[in-house]
């Protein structure tokens, strides 16, 4: 019995995770005010995309090595137009597929750019419809599907006004890999605003497209959509409660390893009447493939200002949540803003196994650290990328900020202080007999 014990010792030891390599929380100077918006993991690096201000903002492409943290960095864009929000991806031959959409004289134009991994421009493409935002990709055989928004019906006819705004509907867009139009589907009703934010692959080679509507009422609702692979609508949804403000719509979609999908965004939580201020959670709902909630959770406490970023199914058969937390303090009608970013893992049952926060420098002063994407990396860790600024400990500028950590989110910095999940044990008896009692140091 006594060496059973002490066998069992070691192998608590071996897998109490305190063996595992530090990872590491980082920042890139790459110009004026540089975000990385989206990270993907391939072979001995990560390909990031995003944007900066140079002078005005253009398309930042980054490659950082994965061993030795050395990066370089493409630019694209022009001296006379603003570049935002791109969305990667990579197909089947190393490929880097971006889209995003430029605004020049007060008008948006969507844009479709290939490279290769060293950010070589093989194709680039302006869609001539002012008014298109095209945000997600997926590829499929010799097809791209692009998922977005658009001021236009499908006879490209501009959507009504309201109180001089125009409406938008969701958009179903289908090219070939040279970026060719086959044919898309302008989603949603004539008088009623619908936006895409969110975008998945679904069940049977469908896909599920979530946003933003208000057609059930004067609240906001999530919107989700099942169309089939030319962008036929199957089925339209809403959740969570018709009668709740549901604030940014449905953030992030992920499909799950039980036959399930998850939706997430930002709820509303409730009203501070002293303050004056609504106050937000993240809520995540899962339904089947029925479209049938099976529950809904809310993490975390209630802040002020809350973005919900991303939403991604695990290796392991979990998800893991990233969110912007914004715990704002009034103090003498005076906002101290912190911001810092946290990454929830939860089981199917919507039980947390873990959740870290992501930040540098010390939250009493003015840091502001947003991921804005997660990927799950080849060794079973997480990377995160966004943006960082420390003006006590980093200078007054906002810089590139990317994060690693191990599989059990902890980063090598601080976000692993507040778990019983890593732990070294500095002392314990070195024997143990039946019905012996000790205690772990």
């Amino acid at each position: 019995m006594k060496r059973l014990v002490v066998i069992l010792f070691f192998i608590i030891i071996k897998f109490s995770g305190f063996t595992q390599p530090t990872e590491f929380n980082t920042t890139f100077l790459t110009g004026t005010n540089p975000v990385f918006y989206q990270i993907i993991e391939l072979h001995d690096s990560y390909f990031i995309t995003g944007w900066q201000h140079s002078p005005n903002q253009k398309i930042l492409f980054c490659r950082i090595n994965k061993s030795n943290l050395s990066y370089n960095i493409f630019m694209y864009g022009d001296s006379l137009s603003g570049f935002y929000a791109p969305e990667c991806m990579i197909n089947h031959n190393n490929n880097v597929i971006v889209s995003g959409f430029y605004e020049k004289n007060y008008l948006d134009y969507a844009f479709l750019i290939k490279t290769d991994t060293l950010f070589n421009i093989i194709k680039d493409t302006l869609i001539p419809k002012m008014g298109i935002d095209l945000n997600k990709i997926f590829i499929r055989d010799t097809t791209l599907i692009f998922g977005g928004s658009t001021m236009y019906d499908n006879n490209w006819d501009t959507l009504s006004h309201q109180s001089g705004n125009y409406l938008f509907n969701m958009l179903f867009w289908k090219t070939t890999n040279e970026f060719n139009h086959i044919s898309h589907n302008s989603i949603g009703l004539y008088n009623v605003h619908e936006v895409l934010f969110s975008m998945s692959a679904g069940f049977d080679n469908n896909y599920l497209m979530g946003g933003t509507t208000q057609v059930l009422s004067t609240y906001t609702n999530w919107y989700l959509v099942n169309v089939d692979t030319n962008g036929q609508v199957l089925g339209q949804y809403y959740y969570p409660d018709p009668n709740q403000n549901d604030y940014n719509g449905i953030s992030a979609i992920s499909k799950g390893s039980d036959s399930t999908y998850y939706l997430t965004g930002t709820n509303f939580s409730y009203y501070n009447t002293i303050h004056n201020e609504y106050y937000y959670l993240p809520k995540v709902v899962k339904i089947n493939r029925q479209f049938q909630t099976l529950w809904e959770k809310e993490y975390g406490t209630p802040f002020l200002g809350l973005e919900v970023a991303d939403l991604k199914s695990t290796n392991d058969g979990n998800q893991v949540l990233l969110i912007q937390r914004t715990p704002e303090e009034l103090y003498w009608n005076t906002y101290i803003q912190t911001i810092y970013s946290e990454v929830i893992k939860f089981n199917n049952d919507g039980k947390v196994i873990w959740s870290r926060n992501f930040y540098q420098g010390d939250t009493n002063t003015y840091v502001r650290f947003r991921a804005w994407d997660i990927t799950q990396t080849s060794d079973n860790g997480f990377a995160l990328c966004g943006s960082g600024k420390d003006t006590a400990n980093l200078g007054p500028n906002q810089l590139a900020w990317l994060v690693k950590t191990d599989s059990l989110g902890c980063d090598g910095l601080h976000s692993c202080n507040d778990t019983a999940l890593v732990c070294q044990i500095l002392q314990a008896p070195d024997t143990a007999c039946k019905n012996d009692t000790a205690w772990l140091h």
